[in-house]
């Protein structure tokens, strides 16, 4: 079987460093040998430069996005801020320089960026281009600067005509507390806790058509102040002094996110991802907070094209609070909804439904047209506490179903199951709205007299909702139950609720047994089957039928549990895990019902099958991805997803070809990439987005010719004769071993063919 990554996003919220070669594992089928296809990534998306058309502070005219960092160009200073807010900017001002000097974008890319922040519509800024350049011409008497990205990496150029002197070129360096000049020609600037590296610079000449190097190196001054020692140079020719890229050496980010929360993919293959961001903020100061324009973190929309290889658009949206995108979908003509929590007063309704905050924290659901860069509606949901939408769905007919959490007693409840709050701190609410979002169709409390929470839901073809979550109830609402009896005790139960397309339950059960059990996510297929995933450590916990399991242990394991159309029964219900902690977080289904998986293990004994990586890489956890058969009794791939220290896998989705996209969290230095960024991260929590496929394992035919009679003395005498011919399916394939039988003996292995 041959794995292959196709595209890999590894996304964060802190610093950049240079890569390692990546680290992939291409396994071979029995009998075969592989070779596997060169892969695409993600990585492969250009850094952009837009014009600041009011998104950022006025002092800036470009601004771009690199992994883990924003870089803000004013006139005469290039100011990189980390997305860590506990980190200063750290400012290159350009001492002695031009002030007013011309400054020109270059090299159009496709993608768009859209700014829709605050209620007011005068203030959204849509459409921005992007542009993988940026000249400032004449900074210094007959010297240019070019700033450029190289993938999603920062570099910088000074044009040095033969009427300039390199020795006029001064960086003085704000928001370090030391500059060190390391024996490789490398600068390192050293921030609070992290660290900026300046590839060791070099310089070139092209003249009559070839390039000549010459040396150049970093002058380290007084002040925090640098320069460049030049060598002996043709001073009738320009001279480019290139300190290639500037490089922060901690943490993994990518395309100006902090953190990805959910994926989607459409029909042709575009992956769209939705969480928050914090990194357009301006830095008033080296060491201040960012200037809060746009709140201490707002929601994002990104889509990426099928190739991986350039972004569509990227639309941030939020008010003067924090605003975060929990759930995405997409429909058929290319429209995003999304849902998430906001504490922003501010935030930007549109053909509202509910158009005040009630606040603290209310829900919202927008919905964005095809270009991202306006609301079709945005609205706020929820009462007058703590109200949070963690997962969307589209219905039948364009309607959208939430699920959140909830500690308001005064929820627009209409239609309800059930109509007040079941009491501990949190309760879960499900709401159906229309296709418009005019009409609350149904909005319901979910819960007793515990806790739930952190709910996750689907929706069927006929406008059913299922909706799975969490329960420390002792009276959690059952209806036509499969286990109408609590059975977790203080550490909870999972629970499973179906609500017809007028919201009345259907079913209403607890799954579980006594010990903790969590639901995490749910499925459903074409005959209302419904699969539902999450981790238990009971002993007890319903199995029926499912996978060979030898390796149980007092830790949790993840579970897949499928359930009949009427709630009623079980068809399968198995664990898969190995001997430490498993758990599932996200389940989807591919056209002809087999059944994926993908979670988190610490297992270094998960079952693995054609896995791209076959063993667990250490740390707390590894994510994982498997599949099995629609009857739950075959694990057909299992593979391990991670590196050496924290990694888990939150977002799945399938398409048509059987592709996997992934996304998630790593720790881990040695997350494995295609073209990664940098190769370590120095323990800081990055995202990531992965495609994957597994190749079908190819058929392999072979004809070794007539069964033949060897004479007892020829089989003596150590050598037969063998004659017969051979094909393999697909071409290209090579035999690596025969077999051989004698009915005495059985059979053995041959020799390899010559």
């Amino acid at each position: 079987m041959n794995t292959q990554i196709l595209e890999t996003i590894i996304v964060a919220a802190t610093v950049v460093g240079l890569s390692a070669e990546p680290r992939m594992n291409a396994g071979s089928s029995a009998g075969v040998a592989t070779n596997p296809a060169p892969p695409h990534a993600y990585g492969n998306v250009a850094m952009a430069f837009e014009p600041n058309r009011g998104q950022s502070d006025s002092r800036v005219k470009f601004l771009g996005r690199g992994p883990g960092y924003t870089v803000f160009l004013t006139a005469t200073e290039a100011v990189f801020k980390l997305n860590d807010p506990a980190e200063p900017a750290v400012r290159t001002r350009l001492i002695g320089a031009n002030a007013s000097p011309r400054m020109t974008p270059a090299d159009m890319l496709a993608g768009r960026s859209n700014y829709l922040i605050g209620n007011d519509p005068q203030q959204w800024r849509t459409g921005v281009p992007q542009f993988r350049k940026v000249r400032y011409d004449a900074i210094y008497p007959g010297i240019d600067l070019t700033f450029y990205g190289n993938h999603q990496l920062v570099e910088y150029d000074f044009i040095v005509s033969p009427s300039g002197n390199p020795d006029t070129i001064k960086l003085a360096i704000d928001g370090t507390r030391s500059i060190e000049l390391e024996a490789s020609g490398d600068l390192v600037l050293t921030a609070r806790s992290r660290s900026i590296r300046m590839r060791r610079p070099m310089a070139y000449q092209e003249i009559g058509g070839s390039r000549t190097d010459v040396p150049v190196w970093y002058r380290v001054m007084k002040g925090h102040t640098i320069g460049f020692a030049v060598g002996a140079y043709d001073r009738r020719a320009a001279l480019v002094i290139d300190p290639l890229v500037l490089v922060y050496s901690s943490y993994l980010g990518g395309f100006g996110w902090d953190e990805p929360n959910d994926l989607a993919i459409d029909a042709g293959g575009n992956a769209y991802v939705t969480g928050y961001t914090e990194s357009r903020n301006f830095p008033v100061s080296s060491g201040g907070p960012p200037a809060v324009g746009g709140g201490y973190g707002d929601a994002f929309v990104t889509k990426i094209d099928a190739s991986g290889s350039s972004i569509v658009y990227s639309t941030v949206f939020g008010g003067s609070g924090f605003d975060s995108s929990h759930a995405i979908a997409v429909d058929s003509s290319g429209a995003v909804y999304v849902a998430g929590g906001t504490t922003s007063a501010n935030f930007p309704t549109v053909n509202a439904l509910q158009s005040t905050f009630l606040g603290p924290e209310d829900g919202f659901i927008a919905k964005l047209d095809p270009s991202g860069a306006s609301f079709v509606y945005s609205t706020f949901l929820g009462g007058s506490s703590i109200d949070e939408i963690v997962d969307l769905a589209l219905g039948p007919s364009g309607e959208v179903y939430v699920a959140g959490t909830t500690t308001s007693v005064d929820l627009p409840t209409r239609n309800a199951a059930q109509a007040s709050f079941g009491g501990g701190f949190f309760d879960t609410f499900v709401a159906k709205v229309n296709g418009d979002a005019s009409q609350v169709l149904y909005c319901t409390y979910l819960g007793g007299s515990g806790d739930e929470y952190v709910p996750h839901l689907t929706v069927d073809s006929a406008g059913s909702a299922y909706i799975v979550g969490p329960t420390r109830s002792p009276d959690f609402p059952t209806v036509n139950a499969l286990q109408p009896a609590f059975g977790g005790g203080f550490l909870g139960d999972a629970f499973v609720t179906k609500l017809s397309a007028d919201g009345s339950f259907v079913f209403s059960s607890y799954l579980g047994g006594a010990g903790q059990d969590s639901a995490a996510d749910v499925a459903v297929d074409q005959s209302g089957n419904v699969y539902v995933v999450g981790s238990t450590d009971s002993y007890n916990f319903p199995l029926v039928g499912g996978l060979p399991r030898t390796n149980y242990a007092s830790y949790p394991d993840a579970y897949i549990t499928k359930i009949n159309p009427s709630g009623s029964a079980i068809v399968f219900s198995t664990r898969l895990g190995g001997s430490k902690s498993d758990g599932a977080l996200r389940v989807i289904l591919d056209a002809v019902g087999n059944v994926y998986v993908a979670g988190f293990t610490s297992s270094e004994d998960f079952p693995v099958r054609s896995a791209l990586l076959s063993t667990y890489v250490g740390g707390w956890d590894d994510g994982f991805v498997a599949k099995l058969n629609p009857q739950g009794s075959v694990l057909l791939q299992s593979s391990y997803v991670g590196g050496s220290l924290h990694d888990y896998v939150s977002g799945l989705a399938v398409d048509a070809a059987g592709s996997i996209y992934l996304s998630g969290i790593t720790m881990s230095p040695d997350f494995p990439t295609l073209n990664p960024f940098q190769s370590g991260n120095n323990g800081d929590r990055d995202a990531f987005v992965t495609k994957l496929t597994w190749e079908p394992d190819p058929v392999l035919t072979a004809n070794a010719g007539p069964d033949q009679v060897v004479p007892a003395d020829d089989f003596c005498s150590g050598y037969v004769r063998l004659d017969g011919t051979k094909s393999t399916t697909p071409p290209g394939r090579t035999i690596i071993k025969y077999f051989w039988t004698n009915p005495s003996v059985g059979q053995a292995f041959g020799p390899t063919p010559t």
